[in-house]
């Protein structure tokens, strides 16, 4: 088993221009990035959110994580030791030891599209109906459709995810609905993922991430 950022490097799990995601441990607080150079126990990150408020003054412990598809997940810790404005890129120190993880937060993504939910058996067979998916994290999504559900049902979802060629079909648990008029908001999180999923998952988001932000930087 990979324990280490350097066993991680040799044999390919991480590797420069790999997308991972950042979290600050004292706030709440994520963001995509992705890895540049590496040695002497120091890496450099380029991040990938512009909109990013950073105090360069402030040395901030940061987490590391990143899902190696058909493997695991993994996260590690570090320090911010700099961060260069111009190229909007971080420099870390003292890196930990790689830990396996389970998911728990994810960067979130708005990304309205179509999405087919599955509530059940209904009188006339199989309730599939049409949606709209309103975002999506590595963990859970937000929908919006005209059934409503209560939380802790189990549902069944199919997300086309075009931009890397994949469907996603998952079960996932409601966790809140809101009711407004004839509309239903639904969050709800994904039961878990096969990694294949969740590293295609992750490769839509910041794919479709970067054409929103080059569409915007042309308008």
């Amino acid at each position: 088993m990979v324990v280490t950022i350097s066993g991680a490097m040799r044999i390919k799990k991480l590797y420069p221009g790999k997308k991972v995601e950042l979290l600050w441990s004292n706030e709440e607080k994520t963001c995509l990035a992705s890895v540049g150079q590496y040695g002497n126990d120091k890496m450099v990150l380029k991040l990938l959110d512009a909109g990013l408020s950073f105090n360069p003054g402030e040395l901030q412990d940061i987490i590391v994580r990143f899902t190696v598809p058909d493997d695991a997940s993994y996260e590690f810790t570090a320090i911010v030791a700099l961060y260069h404005e111009q190229s909007h890129s971080l420099l870390l120190e003292n890196l930990s030891s790689l830990n396996r993880i389970q998911q728990r937060g994810s960067y979130r993504l708005k990304a309205a599209r179509p999405v087919f939910i599955h509530l059940g058996e209904g009188a006339y067979g199989e309730r599939w109906l049409e949606g709209v998916l309103l975002d999506i994290s590595q963990t859970g999504a937000r929908l919006l459709c005209s059934a409503s559900g209560k939380p802790g049902d189990i549902i069944k979802l199919l997300v086309n995810l075009d931009e890397v060629e994949h469907t996603l079909e998952t079960e996932a648990e409601v966790i809140h609905v809101t009711e407004d008029e004839d509309q239903v908001k639904l969050g709800v999180k994904f039961l878990p993922l096969p990694l294949f999923d969740q590293g295609l998952l992750l490769e839509f988001i910041f794919k479709l991430w970067s054409e929103n932000k080059a569409t915007k930087s042309t308008l």
